[in-house]
């Protein structure tokens, strides 16, 4: 189902899904955590169901997965320790980060990183060749 779908103005909630995304902090994954609810206009009970009916998750949940997604980019793209990398995005701890990301994809992050390294990856010629 896509988001506009999920959310319409059915009883009210979620008329200005916005105001959910205002809410998040987008301070950036570094910065603490927090909802900036003062600037969405919102209570924080309105705020975690209008979040949870348009993007399915609680807004806790949400910025988790994305500073997890983020640090796995960089673990596949960069050579910054996993010290550095949960720091980037907004863990105070290795551990945390540590825990967090395997309990999300699996693996701790150096193995994830020695995983997705080894994995070949397609070449521009056969990705053109193959989609044309």
């Amino acid at each position: 189902m896509n988001r506009s779908a999920r959310c319409g103005d059915r009883e009210g909630a979620c008329t200005d899904p916005s105001a959910a995304g205002r809410a998040v902090d987008n301070r950036g994954p570094g910065q603490p955590p927090g909802l900036s609810l003062r600037e969405a206009g919102i209570s924080r009970p309105v705020l975690a169901a209008r979040f949870r009916q348009c993007l399915g998750e609680p807004p806790v949940a949400y910025l988790t997965r994305w500073r997890l997604q983020l640090g796995a980019q960089m673990l596949s793209s960069t050579s910054h320790s996993v010290a550095q990398i949960a720091s980037k995005v907004g863990y105070d701890s290795e551990q945390a980060f540590n825990r967090a990301f395997k309990r999300n994809f699996g693996n701790p992050p150096a193995r994830y990183r020695n995983e997705t390294k080894s994995k070949p990856k397609q070449s521009q010629s056969s990705v053109s060749m193959t989609s044309a």
